[in-house]
C-alpha cells in the first residue's frame, strides 16, 4: 500500500463564569469569589505510515499546549509525545506489534498561598516499550493475544503491565473468551508536590493541609474477565460477561498530629497535616448481559443489564475510612432501546433504570429519551429529540445538581 501522512491540529479559547471558594490565612478564613475562568490552548499531531513487508511502520508526533486561569490559580502546560510502532507477521499465524514511546510534559503553576505545588515548575518524563503477539490457533477457531508494556516515569521508575487474552469458537454460533491484565495509574505531581490547605471552620484559624508524599507508589489493578456470545440465528445474539478486579496501593488521606504555624501578616494558625499514602486495597466484581434482536430488517431491539459490587479494605495503620468507591456507583443498571425505520423516518426510544448511588444520596430513577428523524428528499435531515421525558428534573450525581427534561430540534445538511 502507499505511504500515508496525516497532519491535524486544533486551537481553542473561551471563558467560563464561576463561583470559587478557597481557604485564606487571614479572616475570614474561607473566601468566595466570582470571576471568569480563561481557557485556551492548541495541539498539533503528525502521523506517518508506510508498508514494510507484511506489516507497517508508523511514527507519530504530538504537541499540546493548555493554559487555564481561574480566580484562585493558573497553570500552563506544554506536552510533547513521540511514538514509534512496527507491525509484522513473522509466521502465517502470528501478527506482532512492537514499539517505543516517550512523553515530556512541563507544567508551570501559581496560586493563592493555600494552594501550593512545590516546585511550581516541573517537567514529567514518561518512557516505555511494548510488544504484542496476536496468534491465530486451530485454523482460525482460536485467538491468543499476549503482550506487555514496560513503562518508566521519574516518580516511580519502571512498571511492568502484562496482559493475555484467549478467545475460542466452540461451534459456529458460540464464542467464548477470557483475559487477565495488570495496569497501573501513572503517578502525578499531585501525589508528590501538593500542599492543599482547607479551613476547618471559617471563623477559626484551624486548617487541614493535604500534603504530597515522595514515597507514594502507583495504584495498580489486576483485572480478570471472561465472556460468552451466542448467536440465535441471523437475527439475534446474546452476550454475557463477568469480571473481577483486584486493586492495591490505593491512595488514602492519613491525618497526623496538629502543629502551630506562623507567617508574616497573618495570625497564628493550627495545621492538621494529612498525608497522601497507599494504605487501601479493594475488589470490584460484577458482570453484564446484553442482547440484540432484529425483529424485522427495519426494527431492532437492544437490551442490557449490568451489576457491580465494590469492597474497599484499609491496610494496617490506616485511619482513612472514606470508602468513596463503594458508594459512588449504582449497583444495578438496565437499558432497553428500540430503533425503527419507516420509510424516510427513524423513531428511536431509549429507556433506562439506574439504581441508587449511596455516596451521593441519589435515589434510583428511570428515564426515557426519544428521537424522531425525518429525511426528506435531498441532503436534509430533520431531528426532533426529547431527553429525560419522564421527570421534570432528577438527580444523577451528588452536589445538588439536577438533570432537567429537554426537547430540541435540529436540521442537518450533508453533501
Amino acid at each position: 500500500g502507499p505511504r500515508q501522512l496525516t497532519v491535524q491540529g486544533d486551537v481553542y479559547a473561551g471563558e467560563a463564569g464561576q463561583r470559587t471558594a478557597f481557604a485564606s490565612y487571614t479572616p475570614p478564613f474561607v473566601r468566595t469569589v466570582e470571576g471568569d475562568a480563561t481557557l485556551r490552548g492548541g495541539n498539533l499531531l503528525a502521523r506517518w505510515r508506510r508498508p514494510v513487508g507484511d506489516g507497517a511502520l508508523q511514527v507519530q508526533a504530538y504537541y499540546d499546549h493548555t493554559f487555564r486561569r481561574e480566580p484562585h490559580y493558573r497553570e500552563s502546560r506544554d506536552t510533547w509525545d513521540l511514538d514509534l510502532q512496527h507491525s509484522f507477521a513473522p509466521a502465517g499465524a502470528h501478527q506482532v506489534v512492537v514499539g517505543v514511546g516517550y512523553r515530556a510534559s512541563t507544567g508551570d503553576f501559581a496560586a493563592v498561598p493555600t494552594i501550593v505545588l512545590d516546585p511550581p515548575r516541573r517537567t514529567d518524563d514518561i518512557a516505555g516499550v511494548f510488544a504484542q503477539d496476536d496468534w491465530t490457533l486451530a485454523g482460525g477457531r482460536g485467538r491468543l493475544t499476549v503482550g506487555a508494556r514496560l513503562d518508566w516515569n521519574d516518580y516511580s521508575g519502571w512498571q511492568p503491565q502484562p496482559r493475555a487474552r484467549l478467545g475460542w469458537s466452540f461451534a459456529s454460533r458460540h464464542w467464548g473468551w477470557a483475559s487477565v491484565a495488570r495496569a497501573v495509574r501513572t503517578t502525578s505531581r499531585i501525589e508528590y508536590d501538593v500542599a492543599l490547605t482547607n479551613a476547618v471552620n471559617p471563623a477559626l484559624p484551624v486548617f487541614a493541609r493535604v500534603m504530597g508524599n515522595p514515597d507514594f507508589v502507583p495504584e495498580s489493578v489486576v483485572a480478570y474477565e471472561a465472556g460468552y456470545r451466542v448467536s440465535l440465528g441471523a437475527r439475534a445474539f446474546v452476550d454475557a460477561a463477568v469480571f473481577h478486579n483486584v486493586y492495591d496501593d490505593l491512595a488514602t488521606l492519613e491525618p497526623g498530629a496538629p502543629f502551630p504555624e506562623t507567617s508574616p501578616g497573618t495570625p497564628p494558625r493550627t495545621i492538621v497535616p494529612v498525608t497522601i499514602e497507599n494504605l487501601q486495597e479493594a475488589t470490584a466484581s460484577g458482570g453484564g448481559l446484553s442482547s440484540v434482536v432484529r425483529v424485522t430488517p427495519a426494527w431492532r431491539l437492544q437490551g442490557s443489564y449490568s451489576l457491580v459490587t465494590i469492597d474497599q479494605t484499609p491496610k494496617a495503620g490506616s485511619a482513612d475510612r472514606n470508602f468513596g468507591y463503594e458508594g459512588n456507583s449504582p449497583r444495578h443498571q438496565v437499558w432497553l432501546s428500540s430503533f425503527l425505520t419507516v420509510g424516510r423516518a427513524d423513531f428511536d426510544l431509549l429507556w433506562r433504570w439506574v439504581d441508587r448511588i449511596r455516596g451521593h444520596r441519589v435515589a434510583a430513577y428511570q428515564e426515557l429519551d426519544a428521537r424522531l428523524a425525518f429525511r426528506p428528499r435531498g441532503p436534509v435531515r430533520i431531528d426532533l429529540v426529547g431527553q429525560n421525558l419522564l421527570h421534570r428534573r432528577h438527580a444523577e450525581f451528588g452536589g445538588g445538581y439536577a438533570i432537567e427534561r429537554g426537547v430540541y430540534a435540529s436540521a442537518t445538511l450533508a453533501w
